[in-house]
């Protein structure tokens, strides 16, 4: 068993050595489709190993606020959390590169509250955790051969329950880092 594993640690290790790495993070804007819907800012952060040089797969987390209301010494914030593995196809290796890919994850929802009183304090929160995918289309370009702008919208399916989901349709930008580039 040792000699399995130790094979399986020294295979990882060389296909991962000429491999190319990619650490990214963004902010932006997630708009809840529905009537009334909060537009929420937040952002998140990603890790994509490129399998070829056009095909990445990655984990993307991120954090955004939908709504925060003040009433006297109550504060009551909305928000949404995605935890995704996605998969990204690039349309070029050149410094502009295109891609269109899908998300596919757990979004949590929740609500918070809190309360600082002169004499007291509290705080109680909810949380709902659903399935969910969003196809995604975007660009990065590169700034040199390490950094890169990237800009991407995404329309996130949250499936709620039976023949019901919630959507949200985001904007972000932000910069990824390259590592294992020749």
């Amino acid at each position: 068993m040792k000699k399995v594993i130790l094979m399986l640690v020294v295979a990882l290790s060389v296909a991962t050595a000429n491999a190319q790495f990619n650490v990214g993070v963004n902010a932006g804007v997630q708009q809840l489709m529905e009537s009334g819907g909060y537009t929420g800012f937040g952002g998140s952060a990603n890790a994509e190993f490129l399998i070829t040089p056009l095909l990445g797969v990655g984990v993307n987390a991120g954090y955004y606020i939908l709504d925060r209301e003040s009433i006297g010494d109550m504060t009551i914030t909305s928000y949404l959390m995605p935890i995704v593995l996605n998969v990204k196809g690039y349309t070029s290796t050149e410094a502009f590169r295109p891609y269109g890919g899908l998300d596919i994850g757990v979004y949590t929802i929740g609500v918070s509250g809190k309360y600082e009183g002169s004499y007291i304090s509290a705080s109680a929160s909810a949380t709902s955790r659903k399935f969910g995918l969003g196809p995604v289309v975007g660009f990065q370009y590169g700034l040199n051969n390490y950094v890169a702008f990237d800009a991407n919208v995404k329309y996130s399916y949250v499936f709620l329950g039976e023949k019901s989901y919630s959507g949200f349709f985001g904007i972000h930008a932000g910069l990824v880092f390259t590592f294992g580039r020749k």
